[in-house]
């Protein structure tokens, strides 16, 4: 589980300790209060091949990286500085911009775990390919994407850096560790709803038999809808007393989003849920049937949710479905004061208190 962050110099985050996470975490605030960095952080911590996050994560914001525009990334747009995530107190990722490389933004998803298992070297390092040196460090030793990914998963000892030092953990540290090093985590925003990405997932919930699940969930929004269907380019529904099937499209943005978190959370590998502006799209009346829903799986996969919210209605109703399990979550809320980044932590405790009274934490 994610316990702790330390951010500096990405985005408008000068330096950022959250050093309190739980099972379920919401950030809340004003706009341009970097909930949406904070979060973005967490999901490009990880260690994992090909670790091109910080560039996946842009085109979702709807950037298309190039040099023109590579300082955005970095605090206060000084060059000189370098990105830093320390993830667990354990796992660091140092990137640092470099504007003489001259390969951006291309074939950003392409390579896969087994992409590199199949060859003796990645086809292009992260240095060559990108705008960003991305160093990965565990336990302060050096390691690339390639050597960290054959060592958990082959327990080979495999050279670093051209060096002899080997990556050396114990069985218990691999396993912690190794949950970080997978494809295991999901994000989720009004901008990356994209409906070819959900045709896809519901694709293959379907190809693992899942469909009942999937529509099961559905249903608890969509009581007409019998059936489920996608190619992989779009998803189609069938709904009771209708004689063709129709295109998610036509049932509008609600539906859109709720299979959108869905089809997410029902594939069996996601551990960890990133969700920017989760209310957006979903009806205030359907608010306690989608947290319901959402908390029901998140406790039957044993998923670590991390939200954004602007809601004071949402945040209501999932704290009044949080009392009905033994779970803990916390709450940060975010302003800028004086241009200074103020973080305020409300225990689960504490927030349900304040909601109860109507005193304002968004």
């Amino acid at each position: 589980m994610i316990e702790k962050i330390l951010i500096e110099n990405y985005r408008g985050i000068e330096k950022l300790e959250v050093n309190n996470l739980k099972k379920y975490n919401i950030f809340v605030g004003d706009n341009s209060s970097c909930k949406t960095t904070l979060l973005e952080a967490l999901f490009c911590s990880f260690i994992i091949p090909y670790n091109v996050d910080i560039i996946t994560i842009a085109n979702y914001r709807g950037i298309i990286v190039k040099k023109e525009n590579v300082h955005n990334f970095i605090y206060n747009a000084d060059l000189t500085k370098s990105i830093r995530f320390v993830l667990n107190d354990k796992i660091k990722t140092i990137i640092k911009i470099d504007e003489n490389k001259k390969y951006e933004n291309n074939n950003l998803n392409g390579a896969t775990n087994q992409d590199f298992i199949n060859k003796n070297t990645p086809v292009l390092s992260q240095g060559e390919k990108f705008l960003f040196n991305i160093v990965k460090k565990v336990e302060n030793k050096t390691i690339s994407d390639i050597d960290y990914y054959l060592d958990l998963n082959y327990r080979i000892n495999s050279k670093i850096n051209s060096t002899d030092v080997t990556l050396d953990f114990s069985d218990t540290e691999i396993l912690e560790l190794e949950k970080f090093s997978k494809n295991n985590k999901s994000w989720l925003s009004p901008y990356a709803k994209n409906s070819m990405e959900i045709a896809k997932k519901v694709k293959a919930i379907i190809e693992n038999k899942k469909k009942n699940k999937i529509l099961e969930l559905i249903n608890r929004f969509e009581p007409e809808i019998d059936d489920i269907f996608s190619d992989g380019e779009e998803v189609q529904l069938s709904k009771k007393n209708i004689v063709r099937m129709l295109p998610l499209s036509s049932f509008g943005n609600g539906l859109l989003s709720i299979v959108s978190i869905i089809s997410n959370i029902v594939l069996d590998d996601v551990k960890f849920l990133f969700i920017d502006e989760i209310e957006t799209g979903i009806h205030y009346l359907n608010y306690e049937k989608f947290c319901f829903a959402l908390i029901e799986i998140a406790n039957e996969k044993n998923i670590q949710l991390f939200i954004t919210s602007h809601s004071k209605e949402f945040l209501k109703v999932f704290y009044k479905e949080i009392q009905k399990i033994d779970e803990d979550v916390s709450l940060y809320r975010y302003q800028k004061v004086k241009n200074k980044l103020k973080q305020v932590y409300y225990s689960k405790e504490e927030a349900i208190i304040s909601i109860k009274n109507g005193w304002e934490i968004r």
